[in-house]
């Protein structure tokens, strides 16, 4: 559960239930009209033949990063190698 949700979840506990009824309620309503506007794309991605899933979990992410910084850590090394001057002998 993420902290945002443990903590209103707690607050709720505390206190009476008529001062989160509007929020819970507001809260809701929301999370319908999402999944009202992701039922409406997926329908019109489907018509159209363009439906694609993509998951990606935590390792994948894990690896796209550390790619990204290794790529950002060669292109500075490049950079850093092109700049310096090449020492000629007299």
């Amino acid at each position: 559960m993420t902290t945002l949700k443990q903590e209103f979840v707690n607050a709720a506990k505390e206190t009476p239930r008529m001062f989160f009824a509007p929020l819970i309620g507001a809260a809701r309503a929301i999370a319908r009209e999402f999944e009202v506007l992701g039922k409406k794309a997926t329908k019109k991605a489907e018509m159209e033949g363009e439906y694609r899933i993509v998951v990606v979990n935590r390792s994948s992410m894990r690896r796209m990063r550390n790619a990204a910084k290794r790529v950002k850590h060669e292109s500075a090394v490049r950079a850093q190698d092109t700049q310096e001057p090449q020492q000629t002998k007299c």
